[in-house]
This record gives structure tokens, sequence and C-alpha cells, in this order.
């Protein structure tokens, strides 16, 4: 991951010591990032976490009555099967990771999308 894709309260997995765990970024610098539980950690120990339609719903997602679509915090979401990618319905721009989706919604909102991980 790339420090200009992140910002503070992301969501990300940290992969140290072969573990892995959830993290939400609480600074960042250009060179190292605060994580979680005051862990102190590189770029490189991050990993994105994929978006998948069963996180969708962990996150708060319900299905659109269209049944094809999920209802996120006021977005509509929908999946393109053919480049097995979810979208955002209005601006139709891809979010394959939790934290595109989180800097999407700031983007277009400007408040901070609800995470519970």
């Amino acid at each position: 991951m790339k420090p200009q894709d992140l910002r503070i309260g992301n969501w990300a997995i940290l992969s140290v010591m072969k573990t892995k765990h959830y993290g939400q970024i609480h600074s960042l610098t250009p060179i190292h990032l605060l994580i979680g539980d005051g862990i102190k950690c590189d770029y490189s120990d991050l990993e994105p976490i994929i978006i998948s339609e069963e996180l969708l719903m962990k996150l708060g997602a319900t299905k659109f009555p269209d049944g094809q679509s999920l209802l996120l915090n006021n977005r509509l979401i929908g999946y393109r099967q053919c480049s097995n990618v979810f979208y955002d319905k209005s601006t139709g721009i891809n979010v394959q990771f939790v934290h595109q989706l989180q800097n999407l919604f700031y983007e277009l909102t400007g408040v901070e999308m609800e995470v519970k991980l």
C-alpha cells in the first residue's frame, strides 16, 4: 500500500511476524504509521482489506429492493461480474478495498464512514 492512498481512520490488515489482524490507522508519516493500539510499522507491513459482499454486510450494508445492489451509508453499491469488482453506483467508481470505500465516502460526503470490524 502506498502512503498517498491512505488517510487517518482507514482500516487495513497489519501483517507482522506471520500474523495478521485488522487495524485502524491513527497517524501517518512519510516513512512510518501508527496503527491500532500504538503499533508503529512500515507501509510494507500493511495489506488492503479486500471487499466482499459478506464484508459489506458485516459493515452494515443491506440488500436494496432491486435485488442486485447493496445500500451502505446511503450509498448504492453494485457488483460488476465481468470485472469481479464492487462499485459506487452514482459515480461508477470501482472500490476493491475497504480504505478505497472509506476515502470515496469521505470525498463525497465530508463525513467519515463508520467501520466496525
